[in-house]
């Protein structure tokens, strides 16, 4: 399962990690968008994004942090898209918790993360690398994750 997790607003880039999940010739690959909308505009957008689509979840509330590490333990992979952050508290909370991420390529990425953690990529290339972190053996990516965090 992919997982997106954090406050939901437009500049994370939720409409493109859904598009790139449809993309995907992976019938058994699920998407959890999880995290709570900036208001209720939010919430509707991203309702009609994932459009009843059976493999994606919505969870679009407050996550509680007693919560937040059910979420990381069921996930193969974090996913992130829209314009990389200088600090991401999801991204470092995936790593913590042994979670391969997906993440933009950015002076972030390059500086942090290695092919070892999971997949940096081109905007274009959003779904390719979540089919690579799919693909890969995630056993040794959450090794690596961990000793990175």
């Amino acid at each position: 399962m992919f997982l997106a997790l954090g406050h939901v607003r437009g500049y994370k880039g939720l409409e493109d990690i859904v598009h790139a999940y449809r993309r995907l010739a992976d019938p058994d690959a699920m998407l959890l968008i999880a995290g709570r909308p900036l208001g209720e505009a939010d919430r509707q957008a991203l309702t009609r994004l994932a459009g009843g689509d059976p493999g994606i979840r919505l969870h679009v509330r407050d996550i509680s942090n007693d919560d937040i590490q059910d979420y990381f333990h069921a996930a193969d992979a974090a996913v992130f898209a829209g314009a990389p952050q200088l600090a991401s508290g999801s991204l470092l909370l995936a790593l913590s918790f042994g979670v391969p991420v997906i993440y933009p390529d950015s002076p972030l990425s390059q500086e942090l993360l290695t092919q070892d953690v999971g997949a940096v990529y081109a905007p274009e290339a959003l779904a390719a690398a979540m089919t690579r972190v799919r693909r890969a053996d995630r056993l040794q990516l959450a090794a690596h994750a961990r000793q990175l965090a």
